[in-house]
């Protein structure tokens, strides 16, 4: 007898649960749910900051200032931005950063971006051989922009 379409069940069976599977991903569950406990702060502190901070997660460019505001564009370094506002910039760089007066180069449309003069105010050590640096603007843009080949696309 030859065997047909029709004379075969196409009813979907459950797969049996499988407890090693879900021990797993319970377990990450738990783990995952107290790293977010410890990311989110238990106790509401009044902010400080008279701008409005926001997440800025994005590849940056900073170059050091000579003693006379010129560029010295040889000892550039690339952070990972921490923090945006309009009064200034938070950032993560494997180092501390001893120059004072830096050109922060902002990302504004597609591969350009502009420089502003960034003032370091404060760094520490945050564990895991990064340090958390950051500053204030202290002067806009003075018809600086460079394209930054290096940027990735958003």
């Amino acid at each position: 007898m030859a065997t047909t379409l029709d004379s075969i069940s196409l009813i979907a069976r459950p797969l049996a649960p499988d407890p090693e599977r879900a021990a797993r991903a319970d377990a990450l569950r738990r783990i995952v749910g107290r790293v977010m406990a410890n990311a989110t702060p238990s106790r509401v502190y009044a902010e400080r900051r008279s701008d409005r901070r926001f997440p800025f997660a994005v590849p940056l460019l900073l170059t050091p200032l000579d003693a006379h505001g010129g560029r010295r564009d040889g000892d550039a370094v690339s952070v990972i931005g921490r923090h945006l506002s309009d009064g200034g910039l938070d950032f993560y760089h494997n180092a501390p950063i001893p120059s004072r007066y830096m050109i922060a180069w902002l990302p504004v449309e597609g591969e350009r971006s502009v420089g502003v003069v960034l003032e370091l105010t404060w760094c520490r050590f945050s564990g895991l051989g990064w340090y958390e640096n950051g500053g204030k603007f202290v002067a806009p843009p003075r018809r600086m922009t460079v394209d930054l080949e290096w940027r990735p696309r958003y």
